[in-house]
């Protein structure tokens, strides 16, 4: 119950403060609406910026996977096979440069079973979100999954198979693209320069706001003890 009277103590004697001194109370209310406001009219209505709706954002060539296809039918020194998944695992231990592992669980050529392990001794971090991003837009998503080669070498090992039990090729046209992806306005890279700005003005609103408050209320506590050593000392006198 204390820290409850404190608050609203506090509360109080905030209210007052801001009561007494409401033009810098309005002032830093409406400053930090000002700026915001007028930062969404300028990427609106700023000519020479055109914003394009981009609707399809990913493209993917149909003969890359036909490439990697006719690769993987060969054999090289690149290409190594092992009689089990220990010896793959152990093999990968030793190695020190980004390679995948395509563990067969079956034998069966009417079923198609894998497992594909992928080991990157520079492994991509998603830390975008920490820090400033670059002002040049990117229309395509940067996603470690999506650019590690994963879906390429299982969408290749699904093809292999269908053809093969097909004898034969199959008219397949890929398309791929991360889900959901709604469709999307580019701003040509406004919003990274503002991004900055808008939280150096949040900084910049509660800096105006709090010496303010601290100034009115070290006021307050001063002419409160120069009063009551005045009372004291007229109490003296009597």
């Amino acid at each position: 119950m204390a820290y409850l009277k404190q608050l609203r103590l506090v509360l109080w004697k905030n209210a007052l403060i801001r009561k007494r001194h409401w033009v810098l109370t309005l002032f830093e209310i409406l400053l930090p609406i000002i700026l915001f406001v007028l930062v969404s009219y300028s990427r609106s209505k700023i000519s020479g910026i055109a914003k394009q709706e981009i609707l399809d954002p990913t493209y993917t060539e149909p003969t890359a996977l036909r490439g990697l296809q006719r690769k993987l039918q060969f054999t090289s020194n690149v290409i190594i096979s092992f009689n089990s998944e220990g010896d793959l695992l152990k093999e990968f231990s030793k190695v020190n440069q980004s390679v995948i592992g395509i563990i067969f669980k079956t034998n069966d050529t009417k079923k198609l079973d894998y497992d594909i392990r992928l080991y990157d001794p520079f492994p991509r971090t998603e830390s975008d979100d920490l820090f400033l991003p670059d002002l040049q837009y990117s229309d395509t998503v940067q996603n470690s999954y999506f650019q590690s080669g994963f879906l390429t070498v299982q969408t290749a090992l699904d093809l292999s198979y269908i053809e093969m039990m097909k004898n034969g090729t199959v008219p397949v046209y890929l398309t791929v693209q991360e889900f959901p992806y709604p469709p999307y306005k580019s701003d040509a890279g406004l919003i990274q320069i503002f991004m900055p700005f808008l939280s150096n003005i949040t900084i910049f609103s509660f800096i105006f706001l709090c010496p303010a408050l601290i100034m009115r209320i070290v006021e307050e506590k001063s002419s409160g003890t120069r009063v009551s050593s005045k009372i004291i000392f007229y109490v003296k006198d009597i």
